[in-house]
């Protein structure tokens, strides 16, 4: 996506234990663009606004695009640039319609698990936002300030329209995030302040802003004389409304993204039995698929074997499984080096990394996972 929109480089956060694994995707993928992986260490979970303070020495240049890992999308970002540009923009997000209802979404899994509908309550004047917050920190009512309402003519709250996680901010809203270490997530915490006082009056600039015991907002970073396209605020926060895209950070979304990707491709160092049946299957290097399988709608990641007298029906099987033969798998996800037994039969099931099921096992709606692991995707 990045270097389809002419980036020719790329700073990528990832865990320490990743990083090997992410270094391979240029190569993989026959990519130009140059990633520079930087790791976090350990156990640490970092949000967005975390995550820029460990690379802060390599963020140069006035604007910086931020995009999450798991976003998923066909039309180029190139428009959401030129928005950001011609507006002069202090910030711009990326916003979609959701492509499918999470609610009715059948999914593999145990039938006990539900799927929550996450919705941002996300107020429009035209493409500049005047509102951004989480239905769930909504009591009964959404309050819009007077400021908004006397700068603004009209404002429309959306409640069906999603944050893609991908944003272009200028360097002066990175040094604030920089500043304030309050602030982990760009999406829950930085964006409903920097809409919220995009409404403020200019602040003077005062002398004592270096001292230590001054407490600085994010007014004081904002530079003399920003002028916006619209003229009306103090700086401008922006909207990009993008066509389909996929957010792929929940089971259900990774689930639908496997479907809407489904092809027929059959990677030049797969092994594929003459007598195999593949319909609409995606096979990935060095697979080995005996014959006398029949394979639909299936996702098969690099180096997994499936055997002899196998059937296997809308599924996403990742790296190195093993499949043997007689069994009969549906709608499920198969992680990582998971052996699947001889006879088995297992339907709208996830097994989680390194599952081996018994022999003749029988699995329906099973969520099956390490106590100290979780599914990775």
């Amino acid at each position: 996506m990045l270097q389809s929109a002419g980036f020719t480089e790329a700073l990528v956060i990832v865990p320490d234990s990743a990083k090997q694994e992410v270094s391979k995707i240029p190569s993989l993928y026959n990519l130009s663009i140059k990633l520079d992986i930087v790791g976090i260490p350990g156990q640490q979970e970092l949000g967005t606004a975390d995550s820029l303070r460990l690379v802060s020495d390599k963020l140069t240049g006035t604007d910086i695009v931020i995009v999450s890992g798991d976003l998923m999308m066909e039309e180029s970002m190139r428009g959401m640039v030129d928005m950001h540009r011609m507006n002069n923009a202090a910030f711009t997000a990326m916003l979609s319609k959701p492509m499918f209802d999470v609610k009715n979404a059948v999914v593999p899994g145990a039938k006990s698990t539900k799927h929550k509908k996450e919705r941002d309550l996300i107020g429009l004047a035209g493409d500049q936002l005047c509102l951004f917050t989480a239905e769930a920190d909504v009591e009964e009512e959404v309050k819009i300030s007077n400021k908004v309402l006397r700068t603004m003519a009209r404002v429309t709250v959306h409640s069906d329209i999603q944050d893609g996680h991908l944003y272009i901010l200028k360097k002066w809203v990175c040094d604030y995030i920089l500043y304030d270490k309050n602030i982990s997530a760009i999406k829950g915490e930085l964006l409903p302040i920097l809409v919220k006082k995009q409404f403020s009056k200019s602040k003077p600039k005062t002398d004592n802003l270096d001292c230590d015991n001054a407490k600085r907002t994010i007014l004081d970073f904002v530079p003399e004389n920003m002028n916006t396209a619209g003229g009306k605020t103090l700086y401008g926060c922006y909207a990009f409304l993008t066509g389909p895209c996929l957010r792929v950070n929940t089971v259900p979304v990774y689930w639908e993204a496997n479907k809407r990707a489904k092809g027929s491709q059959v990677h030049p160092q797969a092994k594929v039995g003459e007598k195999a049946q593949l319909t609409d299957c995606m096979v990935g290097m060095n697979c080995i698929v005996s014959d006398k399988t029949t394979l639909t709608g299936v996702c098969l990641g690099t180096g997994s074997r499936v055997e002899e007298k196998v059937r296997l029906s809308n599924c996403v099987v990742m790296e190195n499984v093993v499949i043997e033969s007689g069994s009969n798998i549906e709608d499920s996800i198969i992680c990582d080096n998971c052996i699947i037994s001889g006879k088995s039969s297992v339907k709208l099931t996830i097994l989680g990394r390194g599952q081996k099921t018994a022999e003749g096992a029988e699995m329906i709606s099973q969520l099956v996972l390490d106590s100290d692991r979780m599914m990775e995707v």
